[in-house]
């Protein structure tokens, strides 16, 4: 029962994690504070009350609107306080407990950078790189004769990528990634090594063709023109991959 413990704190933190994220990347984006800044309505800038910043449940109680201006509440506070929880459960449920916590951190750390990626088209190398650190010390504490091989596997994924991405450009004369998502696949390698990488791609791949497939029917115009941010598909592959593929030690 006493090992239940974290874990039952863990869901019940999770939704005001999500949320706490979904503000931090919002005051970032804005160049504001993003620790202690007071929460305010987006569109009066309001002061919101303490029972206006429960996750999920404010949301839901006000119906997605603000009770002063009636400006719109952006739906993604919701969404990222439920993403987060889910992080959570689905951790639980298949991860070894040993190693749910690390699996709960790296889905909150894909779900910061899927925001960033959605809201701004950027993946910060801070976060980046604290993906890259986080996996090679997981990896080290899995399995430290096998860190070398995933220090391997990140540098060959985060070449070949670029390559790609060299590729690409010469011959649209147009860029298909970004550097963040290169960065951001070399940092996957360290928690997939080269093994993992492939399935991952081909979820990213896949997901964003199923995303830019609904964008085109909604808005219409070329399918090829539509810009989509491939960070947070990429962190939908890796989170799939590790999860089901996570150490049991």
């Amino acid at each position: 029962m006493t090992a239940d413990i974290p874990l039952i704190f863990a869901a019940l933190a999770a939704p005001f994690t999500g949320s706490f994220i979904a503000t931090a990347v919002d005051r970032c984006l804005d160049g504001k504070d993003w620790i202690w800044s007071r929460s305010v309505c987006d569109s009066c800038a309001r002061r919101l009350a303490a029972h206006e910043l429960v996750p999920i449940c404010s949301w839901l109680w006000l119906k997605g609107v603000c009770p002063s201006c009636t400006g719109p509440i952006a739906a993604r506070y919701l969404i990222a306080e439920l993403a987060a929880l889910g992080v959570v459960l689905w951790a639980v449920a298949k991860v070894s407990p040993p190693f749910i916590s690390a699996a709960i951190l790296l889905g909150w750390l894909l779900l910061a950078l899927s925001l960033f990626d959605l809201r701004a088209y950027i993946l910060p190398n801070a976060l980046t790189l604290t993906l890259f650190g986080f996996g090679a010390t997981v990896r080290h504490l899995a399995d430290p004769a096998s860190l070398a091989e995933a220090l391997a596997s990140a540098a060959a994924g985060g070449a070949a990528l670029l390559a790609f991405r060299s590729l690409y450009q010469w011959w649209r004369g147009r860029a298909g990634l970004g550097l963040g998502d290169v960065k951001l696949f070399a940092a996957a390698g360290v928690w997939t090594s080269w093994q993992g990488l492939a399935p991952m791609l081909l979820i990213a791949c896949l997901s964003a063709l199923i995303y830019g497939l609904i964008l085109w029917r909604r808005r219409g115009g070329d399918l090829r023109a539509q810009k989509l941010p491939f960070g947070p598909f990429l962190c939908l592959g890796l989170w799939l991959t590790w999860l089901y593929n996570a150490p049991s030690v």
